[in-house]
């Protein structure tokens, strides 16, 4: 099967759920367990060469996930972004539920390239259905995190530049399930962290790349506050060597890091 002949039920699935040809299309409740009916059928037709697509080419693979995240957001945005063009049509409780369930069913297939190929998944845009609940979950760490460096003796600028970098990732447009682990991971190995002081914030840093803009500029001026504080040259030169050898001695312990823009954006 090609790849244009296989997704063609994704670009009619967008034209026919757009609230305009729904409301003229649906005469009565059961049409639209017809439709989910349809949906389901082509869902299960797509999944085979969904199976082969990820086996043969990951270009190919990563064309139709993209193709797949743009037309859930379309029919998101059909449920939220267009609901009042549509409030007075008689079904229009029944059209808001049909939706949810269209984009809880699309979300499967998300799932099923999460077992196929985790990584390609994993730095493509959440979908703006599932979206809302990831930063729900992440913004309460987030205040949690905050609640707990407030409380501790962490270098104040430190405090908030993590704050900061954190919330970046968090509300950034089309964060990716890369990011939103990345964030969640930070956040609980900083929570977890003990003692909890300046420099143990900074290592734990260092070892996940926290490699925000921010952070490089905290780091640099607290080596060049440290250099100007020791007259000697000798002895600023043995500063240098000892903040190397203390950056040497830390392993990384995850292959994810802090990231300034999302790598794919579909709108």
């Amino acid at each position: 099967m090609k790849i244009e002949t296989s997704v063609k039920w994704l670009y009619a699935l967008e034209d026919n759920l757009h609230p305009s040809v729904l409301a003229n299309t649906i005469t009565q409740k059961s049409d639209f367990a017809d439709l989910l009916r349809k949906l389901k059928k082509n869902i299960q037709e797509f999944r085979p060469y969904l199976l082969n697509a990820v086996s043969r080419s990951k270009l190919e693979a990563k064309a139709v996930l993209l193709q797949l995240i743009v037309v859930s957001d379309a029919i998101h945005n059909y449920k939220v972004g267009m609901a009042a063009a549509w409030k007075d049509n008689v079904f229009s409780d029944d059209m808001d539920m049909f939706y949810r369930q269209a984009l809880s069913r699309l979300e499967r297939l998300f799932e099923l390239y999460n077992k196929l190929d985790e990584e390609l998944l994993s730095d493509v845009p959440i979908t703006a259905f599932a979206v809302s609940n990831v930063r729900m979950e992440l913004r309460k760490g987030l205040n949690s995190l905050n609640t707990t460096l407030s409380k501790s003796h962490v270098d104040p600028a430190l405090r908030e530049l993590i704050l900061i970098g954190l919330k970046q990732i968090i509300e950034r447009q089309g964060i990716s399930r890369a990011n939103a682990k990345y964030a969640s991971m930070i956040i609980l190995e900083l929570e977890k962290l003990s003692p909890l002081n300046t420099v143990e914030v900074e290592n734990l840093l260092y070892q996940y790349d926290f490699n925000a803009p921010s952070y490089f500029n905290y780091c640099a001026k607290c080596s060049h506050r440290l250099l100007e504080e020791t007259p000697s040259l000798h002895a600023q030169l043995e500063i240098l060597f000892g903040l190397e050898d203390r950056i040497n001695g830390l392993p990384a312990k995850s292959s994810l890091r802090w990231m300034p823009v999302s790598l794919f954006v579909t709108n």
